[in-house]
């Protein structure tokens, strides 16, 4: 949502938001939470590793979100955690003009 309205109202304060909001995860999607457990049959028909705290919902919103930020605010990417717009990977790439296109 936030990515959004970042690329709504063209607001680069709330695309950085967007990609911090993101980077933090989600509920258990980071080692915190993430175990995993190893399971032999009978309880399984073939011996398995599993993370019973990620569900197919958790991996599918987190790719949905990743997928939206690149599209609505996927150039403000680098520019996470920084000030002045600088980008921690040295991208070099022009600087947009004013219609927001890169020249």
């Amino acid at each position: 949502m936030t990515a959004w309205v970042a690329a709504r109202t063209r607001d680069p304060v709330l695309a950085r938001r967007a990609w911090s909001e993101f980077h933090r995860g989600g509920e258990f999607l980071r080692d915190e939470g993430f175990a995993r457990v190893h399971l032999e049959p009978p309880e399984v028909f073939r011996a398995v590793d599993e993370a019973p705290t990620l569900s197919t919902n958790d991996a599918a919103q987190f790719s949905l979100a990743a997928i939206a930020n690149l599209a609505l605010v996927g150039d403000d990417l680098g520019q996470v955690g920084t000030t002045q717009g600088a980008d921690p990977r040295g991208d070099r790439r022009p600087e947009k003009g004013a219609a927001g296109q890169r020249e």
